[in-house]
């Protein structure tokens, strides 16, 4: 395609309906009657004002509108450009804080699990030591129990020995009349 110039284009299109003007002209002098609009008389006039018209349009958007609208695109392409950007940044940022929380979690749980085991650890060990506390006395005071059974046991016994010796002497007596020797020597008479 070729590029003319928009001055070289008026210029060009304003020879070319002057130079058909006189032919135009011929043919509707004798046509009155009709639509203006088709009355080849008015041709040149209205090819004339449509150039002019086209052309300064054209200027129009080439010099006004066409940049303005460029500056609205870029402008809008830098504003999406930017708060992409922001966008990545933050998106950025969540991840990271994401993953520090993350990890401050996993700490957490480490060092509480730390912690209960040890407590744990403890609450075992002092249940253990209670545990074996209790059983040494439970083992000294079925100890002293058992001494205090035998002990009881041999009392009982000596004291059923000396009752028994008592009744039979009382018995030999009491059948016999006499007192017996043992009762002599205890001072029993």
């Amino acid at each position: 395609m070729i590029r003319l110039r928009p001055t070289s284009a008026l210029v060009a299109s304003a020879v070319a309906v002057f130079a058909a003007t006189p032919l135009w002209a011929a043919e509707s002098a004798e046509k009155k009657a009709g639509l203006p609009q088709l009355d080849m008389a008015y041709y040149p006039g209205q090819l004339f004002w449509l150039a002019v018209s086209f052309i300064v349009l054209y200027l129009l958007m080439l010099k006004v509108a066409l940049p303005a609208v460029q500056r609205v695109q870029t402008g809008r392409q830098q504003t999406i450009a930017r708060e992409l950007a922001t966008a990545r940044a933050a998106h950025d940022e969540a991840k990271a804080v994401m993953a520090h929380v993350e990890q401050a979690l996993l700490e957490s749980r480490t060092k509480a699990r730390t912690i209960v085991d040890a407590i744990q650890l403890d609450v075992t060990t002092a249940a253990a030591e209670r545990m074996e506390q209790q059983q040494h006395e439970l083992t000294r005071r079925l100890h002293d129990a058992e001494v205090r059974i035998v002990t009881a046991r041999v009392a009982a016994i000596k004291d059923i020995q000396t009752m028994a010796g008592d009744l039979s002497t009382t018995i030999v007596e009491r059948v016999s009349g006499l007192k017996s020797a043992v009762a002599m020597r205890e001072g029993r008479a």
